[in-house]
């Protein structure tokens, strides 16, 4: 983790009292304009306004400057970076189908391995370095994320039958079904920590309530914390679909398409910061626990934005031969420093290599 324990403290300290909101404007959408992809970095790029919520009140940015100025920090361009893309093959000859649909990924305790979720094949798998298949579980109900609790668990969302499911690892990484955990909800995405699982819940069955949330539960599944409103006690979340977790910081960052934004949240469940625009269209999210930045696709942009952790835009990735369309989860593998990106009806995972200067070829 990058940061040590000082900064996590003057995190927290700030963070009981902030919540910050960056609204992204596409001014320019995307032209993919010849067969070597997005060449016109102006006009891929996107504005932003920041507003700052300190204490309930509202505080605009102080960009207005003398007249005849030629700077503006409240219409400042945010850089797009073209990547490369290679593809690697998942499928399996234990696949009951050729419909392979990767709704979730997480890194492994292993180096370089991950484990995924194939919903199309209703499957549990463990890939290695090259995505070669090292082991599997057949499951009789569609997965749909998934994420580790420690070297020897893992921990499953099946959604469409009100199960979360405990899974072992044992000996030569076989994977067993352990336990249900306790609540009994519609749940979809999952992160995970050593104390705690958060899960973005649809329908709540214990209380008897489809407004979707965030729960925060033990690893038996008490639930110890149900986030559904903010501080004015207006609906939260619309369409959660995909999380992930800065386990060093215990701070959350969900995707939700409804709403068309990126909120973070504490394990308190205060709000600490958003990234929205009308036009923004959410879908995988990923943390880089290396470098502390977040990334999540944009549907409508079919790009890439990378953030920092209190969601301020850094920059937008782009393909470089043709656009990232129809992505389910992305997925920063820290242990190899790539990128994984998985789309619908596809048996193959888009593989994004950074180098050390910071580029991706």
């Amino acid at each position: 983790m990058s940061a040590g324990n000082n900064d996590i403290l003057d995190r927290e300290d700030a963070t009981d009292h902030e919540s910050v909101t960056y609204n992204v404007n596409h001014t320019n959408h995307l032209n993919h304009t010849n067969n070597e992809g997005y060449t016109n970095h102006e006009n891929a790029t996107n504005r932003v306004n920041g507003t700052s919520h300190v204490n309930g009140t509202n505080y605009e940015e102080d960009t207005n400057h003398d007249e005849g100025s030629d700077s503006n920090n409240n219409d400042k361009e945010i850089p797009v970076r073209e990547l490369y893309v290679r593809e690697c093959n998942v499928s399996s000859p234990k696949d009951a189908t050729n419909i392979v649909e990767i709704y979730g990924m997480v890194q492994s305790c292993l180096p370089g391995h991950i484990f995924i979720v194939d919903y199309g094949n209703k499957c549990i798998k463990l890939l290695d370095q090259s995505f070669v298949q090292v082991t599997h579980y057949e499951s009789v109900f569609q997965p749909w994320d998934l994420a580790v609790i420690d070297d020897s668990f893992i921990v499953v969302t099946f959604p469409f039958v009100r199960l979360m499911q405990m899974f072992k690892i044992k000996h030569k990484m076989q994977i067993f079904p352990w336990f249900p955990i306790k609540a009994q909800n519609e749940y979809y995405a999952v992160c995970a920590d050593r104390k705690r699982i958060i899960a973005t819940c649809k329908y709540d069955g214990e209380n008897l309530t489809d407004k979707p949330s965030v729960h925060v539960m033990d690893h038996k599944g008490n639930v110890e914390l149900i986030v559904d409103t903010d501080a004015d006690g207006e609906r939260l979340f619309n369409d959660p679909d995909y999380i992930c977790m800065d386990e060093s910081l215990q701070v959350v960052y969900v995707s939700d398409s409804g709403n068309r934004n990126i909120i973070s949240l504490n394990l308190k469940g205060d709000i600490l910061a958003t990234f929205t625009n009308d036009a923004f269209e959410p879908r995988g999210i990923t943390f880089d626990r290396k470098n502390g930045y977040v990334y999540v696709y944009d549907n409508t942009s079919q790009s890439i934005h990378k953030l920092d952790q209190d969601l301020k835009p850094l920059e937008t990735i782009v393909s470089k031969r043709e656009p990232l369309t129809d992505v389910l989860c992305i997925l920063y593998n820290t242990k190899k420093d790539k990128m994984l990106v998985t789309t619908y009806n596809n048996c193959r995972i888009k593989v994004i290599y950074m180098n050390d200067s910071g580029f991706f070829v």
